[in-house]
């Protein structure tokens, strides 16, 4: 494990951090961020909670950005020990990516609010992280990314942009590009978002349904979703509360998705690609994937010399939670 060379503020805001609660959200202002288009995203915020206490040396950090419309806190709830990652150990961040309604976010921009906020990549959110671990932590490297489906588009991302930031890399349920599957779903729900007008209840019952059907596999809906609840289902869906993540967001997240490629820079050319990785790399892929197929992934794979756990069964893009002691003994291995 490399050791980071810190200022002695560093640690004192680490420490000023935990002993203030670790379950508090907190929001560090980078200013305007220049995105990957050209256009300028105004008064950008980025919102990160802590986890667990950090070494003296500040070598147990783990940086840990959120799934597509995840919060902070959702992160909070699947680690500590015995989960993904344990909390006794490392020093977690929990940084919530652009548009997911706690950092700068359709729903929340003051000075570009709804439709006119601009365009984001999965490289944009890698930006605005590092300008906010570089500002408000003053971390010039960290141990370790961990992230899931979206996150682990950022942490993929994360480890071409930045490849001497960090030591490992966990990306679970991940893939360093998009399939054609995934992107078939992703623009159906665009194009659902898009054709919603002001009936955004239906829009969200809609969203809900296909999120329901390929988040796990055809088998385990038909098998836990009986027929007769059906309707029930679509109108607890139309009636839910969806805050902080607007449609709006949701849409600005979806398009930062579509644009997923760590090849893209590179010609396309996983060998170049796999030439800016200096991090150890462990995949976790879920083979009833239907959210994101794990082929790419796979295929990658042997370029990085990563190390791959496929998890077994009908549970999808959701197999996480029904196999965490197996992947929390993955991770904690890996990292050790």
């Amino acid at each position: 494990m490399k050791f980071l060379s810190h200022l002695f503020i560093s640690i004192l805001l680490f420490y000023s951090f935990c002993f203030a609660g670790d379950s508090e959200a907190f929001h560090y202002q980078i200013g305007d961020l220049t995105l990957e288009s050209g256009a300028i995203l105004k008064n950008c915020q980025v919102a990160f909670r802590v986890y667990g206490n950090p070494n003296a040396d500040s070598s147990n950090v783990v940086v840990y950005p959120t799934w597509f419309g995840g919060q902070t806190a959702h992160i909070g709830r699947v680690i500590g020990a015995g989960k993904i990652v344990d909390t006794t150990k490392y020093f977690v961040i929990a940084v919530a990516a652009l548009g997911n309604g706690e950092s700068s976010s359709p729903s929340n921009s003051a000075l570009q609010p709804g439709k006119l906020f601009p365009q984001i990549t999965i490289r944009d959110m890698v930006h605005a992280e590092f300008k906010m671990l570089q500002g408000r932590f003053n971390l010039k490297h960290v141990y370790a990314f961990i992230g899931g489906s979206m996150g682990s588009m950022q942490a993929l991302e994360w480890m071409i942009e930045y490849p001497n930031y960090m030591d490992k890399v966990v990306a679970y349920v991940a893939t360093p590009k998009l399939a054609s599957a995934d992107l078939l779903l992703m623009r159906a729900q665009e194009s659902i978002i898009r054709m919603a007008g002001a009936d955004t209840a239906q829009a969200w019952a809609t969203l809900s349904a296909l999120t329901r059907y390929a988040a796990h596999s055809p088998d385990y809906v038909t098998a836990h979703t009986p027929a007769g609840k059906i309707d029930s289902l679509w109108i607890q869906w139309q009636q839910a509360p969806h805050v902080p993540f607007s449609l709006q967001n949701y849409l600005t997240q979806l398009q930062a998705m579509q644009q997923h490629d760590i090849f893209k820079r590179f010609g396309g050319s996983p060998v170049e690609t796999a030439k800016h990785v200096h991090a150890d790399v462990l995949f976790i892929l879920s083979e009833s994937d239907h959210l994101l197929n794990p082929a790419p992934a796979q295929r990658f794979a042997p370029f990085i010399h990563a190390k791959v756990q496929m998890l077994k069964g009908k549970d999808g893009h959701l197999a996480i939670g029904s196999h965490m002691k197996q992947v929390s003994q993955a991770i904690e291995q890996f990292l050790e």
